[in-house]
């Protein structure tokens, strides 16, 4: 019984094995291009990554233009260590030795096998035969079985039996003054250059796509042989798109690929994710590169010895039709969101102090571009002010993404009232249709805030130059003198010791002013913002509006960087935080100036249009920098006399 159920479980182990292994069944030519002279290799693999059997041999397709000369079989196995365990694979190999009877472009249909209980089918290949220069044909001797008589060398019949020519052969490298099949004429086409070594290749998950739809473009590496080296000579420009990464290849890892019948190493080396801005047709254009290979008609480039060759290659432009979003049913709440969002709302609180900002969220989530989603005008209740609104977006690897609109909402009276919802509108390519939804409504409860604190918050969007405070005087305190203090005599020691210091540093400070050692002054941050800013208005009228983007943001940031005493290298958002408390309201004005100044310095050149439609636009851009770099000298300005006032409280406590 012990053997009978050990028999059973084996059996039932390795059929286990075999029913979930992979099983493969693919066919490759040796050439895809030749002459009537030339013969070419057929070889149907049946691969398996468990035990193979098959049922039968392969069953050929009609060979409509070809006569069969010769086949061949053999088996195969090999093991990988792969993931800290080894992989076995077994091959099972049929070779096929077809002469073409004609010229034009012929076919190969799909062969067929019955392997692991399942009838498996390779592609149809494409043979283009050429017509030949005149020169007699070789053919390899039949049998009257229509067969060539049969050999023990796995390298087949062959007309030479030197080992290294049937080895070069049977490479499809060639033999230097023959053809593939013997003959005297031409061997496998050896294109200019070896354009057939390596080429690059762009493949798109649609050829037509709405305004803002999202296109996925994906530029591949094909290759026949080891690529000694690769260089990217030229990206793709992508104009009239948005473009975001998906992926991009630090390394080349490649994977099997048959094109066409010919066996190809595959690499990623970009892809993108693509939202037309306009409608029309567009162009994906090429990507370039340079690659250094080995020509495979040398003879030892089977071992990856010879002469290297640099060759230049780059993908082929493919055209891309773009069409209009409809203008019928478009709801007025649709503001420029195109694919398939989901959309959220949330308040931070239920109840609050009148005069106190309260922050509503809205969230759309999903496919699609979502940095181009913005929200429909908002209509709140008079006693709601819109205060400011941030905005925070990510576009993910999976081509989805997200974008949060936070509304800081100020309630100016106390009451219950009803936060309205916000409807929004965004078009579906797939269903070719506008979805519209909305926001739940958010009741809210407004306290009676203290009149005392009430909050001095602006609208959103504009400059306002703070008013400083008046500063309230000081209650000074008499002083008497405690049993612990000096006698006279050294006390006055002290006291003039303290003066002296005291005057000494006034002068030392008054010297440096005269001789320009003050080089930290606002003077000097001021002179050097104004000379970027300059630049800028030159830049203006050569109506070159990216540079001019980039110019006020350096002026910005630079200032910024001198007043907040971390130098214009570090990150903005660092810099803002080290502003006193204070001055919360020129910290969101400089992150809505910066943010302005990234569209206009970065945004493809169809969106620079839009967002500056005339030089007066960007007029106000270099405008707002000077507003805002003047109000940032103020706040320096205003900090140092907290800091001097201080340090002179401080010495009369002493």
């Amino acid at each position: 019984m012990i053997k009978i159920g050990s028999l059973f479980f084996l059996n039932i182990f390795f059929f286990g094995i075999q029913a979930f292994a992979e099983t493969h069944f693919d066919a490759t030519v040796d050439q895809n291009e030749i002459t009537q002279n030339d013969n070419v290799t057929l070889t149907l693999t049946l691969s398996s990554d468990g035990n193979i059997n098959a049922e039968d041999e392969p069953r050929l397709p009609t060979l409509d233009g070809f006569e069969l000369l010769n086949k061949w079989s053999q088996s195969e196995s090999s093991s990988i260590f792969e993931n800290g365990k080894f992989k076995f694979q077994r091959k099972i190999v049929y070779r096929y030795n077809l002469s073409p009877q004609k010229a034009g472009t012929l076919l190969i249909g799909p062969a067929q096998i019955r392997a692991a209980g399942q009838t498996l089918r390779s592609e149809p290949i494409k043979i283009v035969v050429t017509v030949a220069n005149g020169q007699p044909k070789n053919k390899v001797a039949k049998n009257k079985n229509n067969q060539a008589p049969p050999s023990d060398d796995p390298f087949g019949d062959d007309d030479e039996n030197d080992l290294f020519t049937q080895l070069l052969r049977r490479r499809g490298l060639g033999v230097p003054g023959q053809g593939s099949g013997g003959s005297n004429g031409p061997s496998a086409p050896q294109p200019s250059n070896g354009s057939d070594l390596f080429f690059i290749d762009v493949e798109l998950n649609k050829k037509k796509a709405f305004v803002g739809e999202e296109i996925v473009a994906t530029w591949y590496l094909y290759t026949r042989t080891n690529l000694q080296g690769f260089d990217a000579l030229k990206y793709p420009d992508l104009k009239g798109f948005w473009k975001e990464d998906l992926d991009m290849a630090t390394r080349l890892s490649f994977h099997p690929q048959v094109v066409n019948g010919i066996p190809y190493n595959k690499a990623l080396l970009v892809s993108y994710a693509l939202f037309p801005i306009s409608p029309g047709k567009k162009i994906i254009d090429s990507y370039e590169a340079k690659g250094t290979v080995i020509q495979l008609d040398s003879p030892m480039a089977m071992f990856g010895l010879g002469q290297p060759t640099n060759i230049t290659r780059k993908s082929k432009e493919v055209p891309l039709e773009v069409v209009p979003l409809p203008t019928a049913g478009q709801p007025t709440s649709f503001s420029g969101a195109v694919g398939k969002f989901n959309v959220t709302g949330s308040l931070s609180a239920t109840q609050v102090k009148a005069n106190q900002p309260v922050s509503l969220k809205v969230r759309f989530t999903g496919e699609g571009n979502v940095k181009a989603i913005d929200l429909p005008p908002i209509d709140l209740p008079k006693n709601l002010e819109l205060y400011d609104t941030k905005k925070d977006s990510k576009f993910l690897k999976n081509g989805e993404g997200y974008k949060e609109f936070e509304l800081l909402i100020v309630p100016r009276a106390p009451g219950d009232v009803i936060i309205p919802p916000i409807a929004v509108s965004y078009f579906e390519p797939k269903a070719e249709k506008y979805i519209s939804t909305q926001t739940p409504s958010f009741p809210l409860k407004v306290l009676p805030g203290d009149p005392a604190s009430s909050s001095n918050l602006a609208p959103q969007g504009k400059i306002e130059a703070e008013t400083p405070k008046a500063a309230t005087p000081d209650i000074q305190y008499l002083k008497t003198y405690s049993a612990f203090a000096l006698p006279p005599e050294e006390d006055k020691v002290l006291w003039i010791i303290a003066f002296a210091t005291v005057y000494m540093a006034f002068g030392f400070q008054i010297w440096r002013v005269l001789s320009g050692r003050e080089t930290g002054s606002a003077e000097e941050t001021k002179r050097r913002a104004k000379k970027k800013l300059m630049a800028a208005r030159n830049l203006l009228k050569k109506k070159d509006f990216r540079a001019v983007g980039v110019e006020c943001s350096n002026a910005v940031l630079s200032t910024l960087g001198e007043v907040a005493g971390g130098g214009s290298a570090t990150p903005a958002d660092e810099l803002l935080n080290r502003l006193p408390k204070d001055s919360v309201k020129i910290q969101e004005n400089i992150r809505r100036f910066l943010n302005q100044c990234e569209v206009l310095s970065f945004a493809p050149e169809e969106m620079t249009s839009q967002v500056s439609r005339t030089e007066n636009d960007v007029k106000n851009v270099i405008s707002e920098a000077e507003k805002i770099i003047e109000k940032l000298l103020q706040v320096s300005k205003r900090e140092k006399n907290r800091i001097l006032t201080q340090e002179g409280s401080t010495r009369e406590e002493v």
